[in-house]
């Protein structure tokens, strides 16, 4: 064998010539990648990691959104600065989801327009609070469309509650039972 050959990393081609002669890698983590990839080369294999994964990531939902939770406090000023930036740089696009919206309120099949003294007797009929938490929040409360329009939801006063801002906010288009689910879980 020649020992002045140069052998290369089969994962990331760097020179492995110092190892000793049986190896094929540079590292443990190159390791591990060239095993995942030969994993992900077959049917099988795919479909085994998406099964790992899954139960994987069931487990470290709570850890995932605690450190996303903690980043965003710790960023939160940071965070709101870059979405000021965005949305004074992006006008067009913020008109155009704007449009979006309103053409899913209006075309949608269940269309059924009301005025402001049918949103003000819902509102009274809730004593002013938020039918999700039950708070009388300080800002206006906001309609919020209990089957998302995104969801085949009409835009009618059958389908609005009102919502304070922190519950339409964190239900966004989900339906009820899933968002609730969903808050019970954290």
């Amino acid at each position: 064998m020649d020992l002045t050959a140069e052998r290369v990393c089969s994962n990331c081609g760097i020179d492995i010539s110092h190892k000793r002669s049986n190896a094929v890698y540079c590292s443990r983590s190159c390791k591990s990648s060239g095993a995942h990839q030969r994993l992900r080369a077959t049917p099988e294999g795919k479909a085994a990691e998406k099964i790992r994964n899954t139960g994987r990531y069931a487990q470290e939902a709570k850890r995932r959104r605690a450190g996303a939770i903690d980043y965003y406090e710790r960023n939160r000023e940071l965070r709101l600065e870059y979405a000021r930036e965005w949305r004074a740089q992006n006008p067009h696009r913020r008109r155009a989801a704007a449009d979006r919206r309103a053409e899913l309120m209006v075309t949608n099949p269940g269309f059924c327009p009301f005025g402001a003294a049918e949103w003000e007797a819902l509102k009274r009929r809730h004593d002013y609070r938020c039918a999700y938490c039950g708070v009388r929040p300080e800002e206006p409360l906001e309609k919020d469309h209990v089957v998302p329009l995104t969801k085949g939801g009409r835009h009618a006063i059958a389908n609005i509650l009102p919502a304070c801002g922190a519950c339409n906010r964190s239900k966004n288009d989900a339906f009820l039972a899933v968002w609730r689910r969903r808050k019970q879980a954290r």
